[in-house]
């Protein structure tokens, strides 16, 4: 389940910044950048096909895993996977500052709160 998360949340970090280039932004993630300070709820303000797109970075690790090896996940790995996911989107939304080791910026609010003033960060 940590390596499927770990390999998730880089997928979802190629996305994102896939999502800041002037070919996507406009059409797919404007929306949620309408928020300029974080909360919680700003992480899932977004248009219905950025939704789409964004969940492939949880679904492909568990197929690609079972695709290679021809071991099957089991769905509460899975569940558990999207659970962390979400829960640390959410927080980096959230506006809190929370006790996380600094060498995680990207869990901090005040480090999306800058990103969501800047759509280039």
């Amino acid at each position: 389940t940590f390596m499927i998360s770990v390999v998730a949340d880089v997928l979802f970090y190629g996305l994102h910044r896939l999502m800041h280039t002037k070919r996507f932004y406009q059409s797919f993630h404007k929306k949620h950048h309408e928020f300029k300070y974080s909360i919680a709820l700003a992480h899932h303000f977004m248009e219905f096909k950025e939704a789409v797109v964004f969940t492939f970075p949880q679904a492909l690790p568990p197929l690609l895993l079972w695709g290679l090896t021809g071991k099957k996940m089991h769905i509460t790995s899975m569940w558990l996977g999207v659970f962390f996911t979400q829960a640390a989107a959410i927080l980096g939304h959230s506006g809190w500052r929370v006790p996380i080791p600094e060498w995680l910026p990207f869990l901090q609010a005040s480090y999306h709160d800058y990103h969501h003033v800047d759509r280039y960060v």
